[in-house]
């Protein structure tokens, strides 16, 4: 038993780092401001959002070098997939559905007709409803004022209505394309819960057909039932699963209803010929698309015409041929292109290599092994979205119990190292059963670090959202267990030291908690809107966090243990700490990967890549496939 001096040095030792820590962070958070209103938070919103949809217009060609004259038709005041005329427009509106016709270069002023503000936007697959959808979202974002409603671009096929309701559904999905919405401010739940249950979102919903058939009805029920009078929403609808929901259901109540018209020929006529290089005066034509146009004008057209319709193939068949020497002419033999779908099957095919990668070292058969890989690994799950973060769900679970196994025995050896074999077999037995969770899938999200002060109290809870479903228990164990168990073997190894050794190991592990609560997410809404800003913030937050636990838990014991078992015990809890997180976990994924030869090592500028080549668009902090007929094509022929 050490001299009361002693003891009252190892105390001031420990009540010294906690104050230094809190006046740190009390400093910090002097120098943070004030958190932002919901309406600063709002206008701020805006601007990511209009910055990020006008990129990916831009990345899409959208307006080079013009946009392509896709048009609509209002649906007559007799059609059933339309709410009753009078609901849409009102009683003291004369206005005729004709007066909502137009093209994507007016749809800002056509939405602005729509006295309920609610549009139902139709076509059959590749029409452009996507497209439109960007479109309208960002000319909204254009003429919005401080104040007014955010246009959010959502998609659909992550909604289950089953599970969610709309507006619940809305919020999650804002906090996951935007991770300073998830900070909660008191009684009123999160940031996005406010945003939409507030009415500061303007729903754009894209692609309802995407969602299980058998939802379909229910989802429009949803929206009915929780949007209130005066809300807006826009979504977009394939023609005949709209129709076939309408049938089992009911309609959106009070929206108008306008369905894409195919692209005529003199459409092409106006658009194609613009969009590549001018031929040479040697030759006999004025442009490399005057054969095609000649054709489709006349009785050769037959499934050409068909197949460049649609927006969707028609801009494939400008990136094949109007952006390289191949030359469209041969789209016209019948022989080799006998049917419509074999036609759409060749310009799918031809996006990849038609859009080289920019890095010399990775060959063409190379890119489209790993795109293939992306787009068959999200068709077997049923999703369209890559995000970084569930890379891991996609390793073996021999890969996750490998490094459950490796860091079991780091631990192993330290707390032998430290207290001998007896109290490391009963640290193995604590430990043994959360290995088993790390081979579990577990959804693990991207943090961002921010000190904080106020609330810490309130941060040391655990906060995981109540649920009673067994797989939710399970998910959320994994990061609850490891800290459980982390200070279960840190306070056993205390207490085989003695008191003094008790004393400074449990004051380690509060210091880590209380330090671990302080450590949050930004209110910046500005700093995470994409896929690598949120990775380095993670990475960040991963770095802080476990080192500060490793730091803490370290200097804690080494005065018990000696300097050179308090460094393995902070390298121990460091990389258990670093492992478990988002950032952790994707970076052993990405490596297995990459040692399989399904992706390559530097997946990020791959990613990037392919979407500045248009093959990907992005969501937010995810990537998807420009369109599901092209996941669904690279899928089927995947190696």
């Amino acid at each position: 038993m050490p001299h009361d001096g002693t003891l009252f040095i190892h105390l001031a030792v420990l009540v010294s780092l906690f104050t230094i820590t809190a006046m740190l962070v009390f400093r910090f958070r002097l120098n943070s401001g004030r958190e932002p209103s919901v309406s600063e938070l709002c206008d701020e919103l805006a601007v990511v959002l209009r910055a990020q949809w006008r990129a990916e217009e831009s990345v899409r060609r959208v307006h080079d070098p013009v946009p392509m004259p896709v048009i609509w038709r209002t649906e007559s005041l007799e059609s059933p997939l339309q709410d009753h005329w009078v609901n849409v427009v009102g009683r003291d509106r004369p206005v005729v559905p004709s007066e909502l016709d137009g093209g994507i270069d007016r749809v800002h002023e056509v939405f602005a007709r729509i006295p309920t503000g609610r549009l139902v936007v139709l076509g059959r697959s590749g029409a452009g409803k996507s497209v439109l959808a960007t479109r309208l979202t960002v000319a909204l974002l254009d003429a919005r004022k401080p104040g007014e409603r955010v246009p959010v671009l959502l998609p659909a096929s992550t909604w289950n209505p089953q599970a969610q309701r709309f507006h619940e559904w809305m919020a999650v999905r804002l906090a996951i394309e935007h991770p300073a919405l998830r900070a909660r401010r008191g009684s009123a739940g999160t940031v996005a819960d406010q945003l939409v249950g507030n009415g500061h979102v303007l729903p754009v919903l894209d692609g309802l057909d995407e969602i299980a058939p058998e939802l379909r009805d229910l989802a429009i029920r949803r929206c009915n039932a929780d949007l209130h009078a005066g809300d807006p929403i826009v979504v977009t609808c394939r023609s005949h699963e709209y129709q076939a929901l309408v049938d089992a259901g009911d309609v959106l109540t009070g929206a108008a209803v306008v369905e894409l018209r195919p692209l005529s020929v003199d459409a092409l006529a106006q658009y194609l010929p613009r969009t590549t290089r001018r031929v040479r005066a040697a030759t006999d034509r004025t442009s490399l698309w005057e054969p095609v146009i000649t054709a489709l004008a006349g009785l050769d057209g037959g499934p050409l015409r068909e197949v460049l319709a649609t927006p969707l193939m028609a801009s494939l068949a400008r990136v094949a041929y109007s952006e390289t020497q191949a030359d469209p002419v041969e789209l016209l033999d019948r022989a080799r292109f006998p049917t419509a779908e074999r036609l759409s099957e060749h310009l799918l095919d031809a996006l990849v290599p038609a859009t080289r990668p920019e890095s010399p070292g990775d060959s063409d058969q190379e890119t489209r092994r790993w795109i293939t890989t992306l787009a068959s690994m999200l068709s077997r799950r049923g999703s369209r979205e890559f995000a970084w973060w569930e890379l891991h769900h996609e390793a073996p679970r021999a890969v996750r119990g490998l490094v459950a196994v490796a860091l079991g025995l780091c631990t192993g050896w330290t707390v032998a190292l430290i207290a001998g074999i007896g109290v490391a077999v009963a640290a193995a037995v604590l430990v043994a059963p959360l290995a088993f969770l790390v081979t579990l899938p577990q959804r693990t999200e991207p943090a961002e670090v921010r000190l904080r002060l106020r609330g810490t109290l309130l941060a040391l809870r655990l906060r995981f959202t109540p649920a009673p479903r067994p797989s939710r228990v399970l998910r959320s164990a994994g990061p609850v267990g490891w800290t459980v168990a982390g200070g279960a073997v840190i306070v056993a190894l205390g207490v085989s030291a003695g008191p003094l050794g008790l004393f400074w190991a449990i004051g380690g592990v509060v210091l880590a908690v209380v330090l671990d609560a302080w450590l949050d997410v930004p209110s910046d809404i500005r700093r995470a809107h994409d896929p690598w800003t949120l990775l380095r913030a993670d990475r960040t937050a991963a770095l802080i966090r476990g080192t500060s636990r490793g730091v803490v838990i370290g200097l804690a014991s080494s005065p018990v243990v000696g300097p050179g078992a308090a460094a393995a015990l902070f390298s121990t809890v460091a990389a258990g700490s670093i492992l478990h997180t988002a950032w952790g976990k994707f970076a052993v994924a990405r490596a297995y990967f990459a040692m399989a030869g399904r992706f390559p090592l530097r997946l990020r500028k791959f990613l990037i890549e392919s979407h500045k080549r248009g093959i990907l668009r992005r969501v937010g902090p995810m990537y998807e496939f420009r369109h599901a007929s092209l996941q669904n094509r690279l899928s089927a022929t995947a190696e």
